[in-house]
């Protein structure tokens, strides 16, 4: 049952970003066309600059919402988990019950 949570979540996470990427592509278009505007009214290269960052953020959200950024991000998780769970291990190790009892008895 935990499992199914965690995939409803995973898909209402992947329809999110689906629907971010509708809303960004347009942003970007009505950008693209204003800094295409203003590079032929004035001929200056710095009006069409921001379209290169814009194109980076587009493309990561198109690769997150229809590529197969999921499973690499997934891939790499679990590596992670396999060869160096150091990074995610909690400091200390994990409580004990009976670090648990002293802790509450403190209070």
């Amino acid at each position: 049952m935990q499992n199914q949570m965690r995939e409803r979540m995973m898909a209402t996470q992947i329809a999110r970003g689906r629907e971010l990427l509708v809303w960004y592509g347009s942003f970007y278009a009505v950008a693209t066309v204003g800094c295409l505007g203003a590079f032929l009214k004035s001929r200056n290269g710095a009006a069409i600059a921001p379209l290169i960052p814009l194109g980076f953020v587009l493309g990561y959200q198109y690769d997150l919402a229809y590529l197969n950024k999921i499973p690499r991000i997934r891939g790499m998780a679990e590596d992670i988990m396999h060869d160096e769970m150091s990074l995610v291990a909690l400091p200390e190790g994990l409580p004990s019950l009976q670090s648990i009892d002293a802790a509450r008895l403190k209070k």
